[in-house]
């Protein structure tokens, strides 16, 4: 198969003026912070082509976030005595925060402090 590789221009001057094109185009807010590379990247491709895939949507379609690693160990959790729950709780609390994304102690703080609650 043959493909053709256009470059897309990324320095300040043309990320700033994709921002202020996104922004006036986008109905709601939006908090993610690709979407002024992928504005570049489809303006660009419009030029060559009509139609594009792309690999938005497939980490919700495959569970791919560490996020949804909960669920497959909830039933342990659930399984112990509710004292030794209460300390894993009290343990997983006492973890200083960190600011980076998606920690280890971030996913263990929202495990505990939401696996008691209806599944529903």
């Amino acid at each position: 198969m043959r493909t053709m590789h256009v470059p897309v221009r990324a320095d300040e001057e043309t990320l700033r003026e994709a921002l202020d094109q996104v922004t006036r185009g986008v109905a709601e807010p939006l908090a993610d912070p690709a979407i002024l590379p992928t504005f570049l990247l489809a303006r660009t491709a419009r030029q060559h082509v009509k139609v594009i895939l792309s690999g938005e949507g497939a980490d919700e379609l495959f569970g791919g976030y560490p996020t949804y690693l909960g669920h497959k160990v909830a039933p342990y959790y659930d399984a112990m005595p509710s004292p030794l729950r209460a300390l894993l709780r009290k343990a997983v609390q006492t973890v200083p925060s960190s600011g980076k994304k998606v920690t280890i102690e971030f996913l263990l703080k929202r495990f505990v402090s939401d696996a008691e609650r209806p599944w529903i």
